[in-house]
């Protein structure tokens, strides 16, 4: 079937019908919400699971910490960044919030353009900024800046888990 679809291959067929129906890992957005003037929180659908070689988390397969590069076409050319999910493991929708930046192409086009029904592309999960497969008892996460939201992720993680209180510190 590759042979007679040319050197596009199948994938650039199928996907004039949906652009979900690939072997590219792409995701369809399904929730939107714009909560301050620089920022979106985009609830994403991927249309396979995108974990790596093992598919031993359920959900959207990543871990809590890690980040994906979000692909998108703007005038007809792919940029691509890397944003850190913010949900708990085992979630089935990927929860991303983006800040927009001045003159960032991917931002600034997913905060005015994002809407649901909107296809994005995804790498698979990276990082090796991760909770312990062995949690410990106690553990001190500190985080500021980018690094808020993986820890919030890790965060969430562990409460859903029902592992150790959790406090948190805003620094006020």
């Amino acid at each position: 079937l590759s042979l007679l679809a040319g050197p596009h291959g199948v994938d650039r067929y199928t996907e004039l019908v949906d652009p979900m129906w690939t072997s590219e890992i792409r995701a369809t957005v399904v929730r939107v919400r714009r909560s301050t003037p620089r920022s979106v929180t985009l609830w994403l659908q991927p249309n396979h699971p995108v974990a790596p070689s093992r598919a031993t988390i359920p959900g959207w397969g990543g871990r809590a910490g890690q980040f994906l590069t979000v692909t998108v076409e703007v005038d007809g050319r792919r940029h691509s960044r890397c944003y850190s999910p913010a949900n708990a493991e085992g979630v089935q929708l990927i929860e991303l919030t983006i800040a927009r930046h001045d003159g960032g192409v991917v931002s600034e086009h997913l905060f005015l353009a994002a809407r649901p029904g909107m296809t994005v592309g995804l790498s698979k999960p990276a990082g090796d900024f991760v909770l312990p497969p062995q949690r410990p008892r106690r553990l001190l996460l500190i985080a500021g800046v980018s690094g808020i939201t993986p820890v919030m992720a890790m965060v969430r993680t562990l409460q859903e888990e029902g592992g150790p209180h959790v406090s948190t510190y805003d620094g006020e």
